[in-house]
């Protein structure tokens, strides 16, 4: 099917019309253009594939997602649905905001985060707007390197290609990538779904922190020709973690972007990984099995709490200022590699029963959803680890909150920590919050 040309006006069902600008970029289902309506410019995604634009259900699904709004403004969601029009039709969303990357580029090294914590910020924000998605019901189905638009500074995402979008386990014909894909949908064993969902999560994060595909190791070298056959071998019958801890036979070279950033994460977050793709999570062999892979996927709220927990052991080492990841109870060894300053262990702030872990090390920020349990706010700070202005070497915690808090003692006498107030923390305190929460303090 022809672009259309610019200039042309499309019809929307709401009785507004849309005039073609430009042509941004095209896929496999059709082609992406900047449009104007009512003096705002937005995107239209214009259908060239036969099958969907046959598809009856498709274009129902497509209208429903429509009127029942956005789960998440992290989402470039369907906002209006096109007349059909020259053997075709589409839908109107908003444009991805100025400055924000195709995640793709990441992967090519041709744009770079502005600095790690960015980062991590990005995948925080991710698993949040799926999280949001997952919670009405609905799953992605196409979750793929080219489903996100992330601001390189600030780690704020955009997720596009929404009108794939389904209630669970219905399959409106969309075909995913097989590299991305669960294993059981690979091989057509089950339909997507929230947990085939959370395999291509976890492939997607695990890119982002590592450029590099979770599955690609060695075994790779013997299929130079990535055929239709290869891929049902590799990615849906026979997936292997790359660093799975009980298999090696599909270890990354040592010179890959995968073996030089995994060493730089600490042990919780890589254990994460390990669950994610671990042979119970993604090994199957029939539809008896499916029960067994949803209980062990790895879901967003493990995911958010391990990203929280590692954006708080991001602390500047002591030597060079370089940003490095502290692996709490273990020590770390600046990755700078002029550098090589080796950061002793810590003690280690428990909260909620160990949910949340911070280290105990200056500048190191305690947020609010560490202290309440009520509450998903990661961003508000109430407390940080600060340092003796006296004593260099003494470390404190500080209650950055309005309310006060309570230190209790090994030998049970209790001190009170006001707002704005620091108190030396020792193995064996316990910080009690106004929330009804506390956390342990542990060598």
């Amino acid at each position: 099917m022809a672009q259309l040309s610019d200039g042309t006006k499309i019809r929307l069902t709401s009785g507004d019309e849309v005039i073609v600008s430009e042509h941004i970029g095209g896929g496999g289902q059709g082609d992406v253009y900047k449009v104007s309506l009512n003096g705002k410019e937005y995107a239209l995604k214009w259908y060239a594939n036969g099958d969907i634009i046959s598809s009856i259900e498709f274009r129902k699904n497509l209208k429903r997602n429509i009127e029942a709004g956005s789960p998440s403004p992290k989402f470039l969601w369907p906002l209006y649905l096109t007349e059909e029009m020259y053997g075709s039709y589409g839908y109107v969303m908003e444009l991805a905001p100025a400055g924000y990357e195709d995640f793709s580029k990441f992967l090519l090294a041709k744009v770079r985060f502005g600095s790690v914590a960015a980062c991590v910020e990005s995948a925080l924000n991710i698993v949040e707007a799926f999280r949001d998605l997952h919670g009405e019901g609905y799953s992605y189905q196409d979750i793929n390197n080219g489903s996100f638009f992330i601001d390189a500074t600030t780690g704020d995402v955009r997720i596009c290609d929404t009108d794939n979008v389904a209630p669970n386990r219905e399959n409106l014909g969309v075909a995913g990538r097989q590299r991305f894909m669960a294993p059981e949908i690979v091989r057509n064993i089950s339909r997507p779904d929230k947990y085939s969902d959370y395999f291509s999560l976890a492939v997607i994060l695990f890119m982002l922190f590592h450029i590099w595909h979770p599955l690609e190791g060695r075994r790779f070298d013997n299929f130079p020709c990535m055929t239709e056959h290869v891929e049902l071998k590799l990615y849906g019958k026979e997936p292997l973690f790359i660093f799975d801890p009980g298999i090696d036979l599909n270890r990354p070279h040592d010179t890959s972007n995968a073996s030089r950033f995994w060493k730089r994460y600490p042990k919780f977050f890589r254990d994460v990984f390990c669950k994610a793709f671990s042979q119970e999570s993604i090994r199957i062999d029939s539809a008896d099995d499916l029960d067994r892979i949803s209980r062990c996927r790895v879901d967003e709220n493990i995911w958010r709490a391990a990203l929280v927990n590692l954006r708080s052991c991001l602390v500047k080492c002591p030597s060079c200022g370089a940003d490095v990841f502290l692996d709490m109870g273990f020590g770390t060894t600046c990755y700078n590699g002029k550098c090589g300053n080796r950061i002793l262990k810590t003690l280690t702030l428990f909260f909620l029963g160990g949910k949340y872990r911070v280290p105990v090390y200056p500048g190191v920020e305690i947020r609010k959803c560490m202290v309440d349990g009520t509450s998903t706010d990661r961003s508000t700070v109430v407390g940080c680890i600060s340092v003796n202005p006296q004593k260099k070497d003494m470390v404190g915690l500080k209650n950055c909150d309005s309310k006060p808090w309570q230190r209790v003692l090994n030998d049970g006498s209790c001190r009170i920590i006001e707002p704005g107030r620091s108190s030396q923390i020792l193995p064996g305190d316990e910080i009690r919050f106004d929330h009804g929460s506390s956390c342990k303090v542990l060598g």
